[in-house]
């Protein structure tokens, strides 16, 4: 197994995932920051705040970035949304 954090990142700063979780597989990693990337759109469109580039992290337990989603991607594509290398 290995551990992997979901940081919010966006132009004011980032908000750090401290504990991280296990998961035996990075594959299953990806499908929970886009799980928290569309939990982070849902709660700007409820809360109608201003989408200011907002991105999920992954990174592993050594803050290595392994792939970033940004919460506009999910908004634009909900089914498949494209990975980056990083925010």
């Amino acid at each position: 197994m290995a551990k992997y954090h979901f940081n919010i990142v966006d132009r004011r700063g980032v908000v750090p995932d401290e504990e991280g979780t296990d998961y035996r597989f990075f594959m299953e990693a990806l499908k929970e920051a886009k799980e928290s990337a569309r939990d982070l759109a849902k709660h700007i469109i409820d809360n109608r705040t201003v989408l200011l580039e907002q991105c999920v992290e992954v990174t592993n337990d050594e803050g290595q970035v392994l792939a970033a989603l940004p919460v506009v991607e999910v908004l634009r594509h909900p089914h498949f949304p494209k990975f980056r290398k990083n925010c």
